[in-house]
């Protein structure tokens, strides 16, 4: 008797056992899910962008047009319509100066030329989706960039500048299906990228970007 008991007790908690591991595992995403969801993928971008750089750095005078791009991936899938993604890219900065020009006989005045800029850029972000991989979107995060050139008029002006920098990221788009999307990005930077042997100099990046990508 009471060794039919226990037989019973043991076959009742196997099966409690049982039926909680596959509640556990019916509420876990499989993988198809997350790739739906957004984990997983990865998307190449490309588009123009506009950036003003602060400060009293170099005599600047407005911003100037550039092109930014690169591709970006999900990193880790936070839940349902939140993920944390990364990206590489390339992200051409700068502004519009005024120098001075003379040439004897000839001309004397100011002329404006254009100083590049140019960055390899890490954004690291937080992005929520309104719907999983299509609609709405915002992110938020950090980007880390390293200074590839800075040049003006064919002049190299490379050591008169830091070779990191690093900006907020705060941007909207939207997602159109599975595999176009639009986004309009803001990055203001947080240090000053002038090195302070130039004059004690400060300046400051600012971008903003608008780009199309493919979702892969």
């Amino acid at each position: 008797m009471a060794s039919a008991l226990l037989a019973c007790s043991l076959a009742g908690y196997a099966q409690a056992d049982q039926q909680l591991a596959n509640s556990l595992k019916k509420d876990q995403p499989n993988k198809k899910d997350l790739k739906k969801n957004g984990s997983g993928i990865l998307f190449a971008q490309v588009g123009p962008q506009m950036s003003w750089p602060g400060g009293d750095g170099g005599n600047y005078s407005g911003g100037a047009l550039g092109i930014g791009g690169g591709v970006e991936g999900s990193l880790l899938q936070l839940n349902k319509r939140m993920l944390l993604q990364g990206g590489l890219l390339f992200s051409q900065q700068g502004g519009k100066t005024m120098t001075y020009s003379y040439n004897p006989g000839v001309s004397y005045g100011e002329v404006e030329t254009t100083r590049r800029l140019n960055y390899l850029a890490m954004p690291v972000t937080a992005l929520y989706q309104t719907r999983p991989r299509q609609g709405f979107f915002a992110e938020a995060g950090l980007q880390p960039a390293l200074l590839l050139s800075a040049k003006e008029e064919g002049r190299d002006l490379k050591d008169e500048y830091k070779p990191f920098d690093l900006g907020l990221v705060a941007g909207v788009g939207y997602q159109f299906g599975r595999h176009i999307r639009t986004q309009l990005r803001v990055v203001p930077g947080l240090l000053n990228i002038r090195k302070e042997s130039t004059y004690n100099l400060s300046e400051r990046n600012l971008v903003a970007s608008l780009r199309v990508g493919y979702v892969f």
